[in-house]
């Protein structure tokens, strides 16, 4: 008897885990807001990878960065992210290193970013 194919599983080498610096209340938040928006707690990567695409795909989000310069990052996390979106992420944080480097852009800033906009609604905005 064949195993029946899980559909929506990439391989190892189509994901990339990131190790994301956070304060612990973020942590939380995001829990909270998964389970508001009708997520489980095994679908964080895709919450926050949703986030990040919808946040990096708008003109001038650069600019939210600004909100990540005193952070203090109490824990990390760890999230999958297509490779895709993980090369997307990369090559912004380095179109910023070059452009706008009081930005301090990084991997966990862009991602905290994403995360505080979506817990706050603003990826909703678009979609109404």
């Amino acid at each position: 008897m064949d195993k029946p194919k899980i559909k929506n599983v990439k391989s190892p080498s189509q994901i990339k885990k990131i190790a994301v610096r956070m304060p612990k209340y973020m942590r939380d938040e995001i829990s909270k807001k998964m389970v508001d928006e009708g997520y489980n707690f095994r679908q964080k990567s895709k919450w926050v990878s949703e986030a990040v695409e919808y946040m990096i795909s708008r003109p001038d989000w650069e600019g939210a960065l600004m909100s990540q310069s005193n952070v203090d990052s109490e824990i990390q996390d760890v999230v999958t992210f297509p490779i895709e979106l993980y090369e997307m992420v990369n090559k912004e944080v380095r179109r910023l290193i070059s452009s706008k480097p009081f930005l301090n852009p990084s991997q966990s800033a862009i991602i905290r970013t994403a995360i505080q906009r979506r817990c706050i609604g603003i990826h909703l905005l678009g979609n109404k």
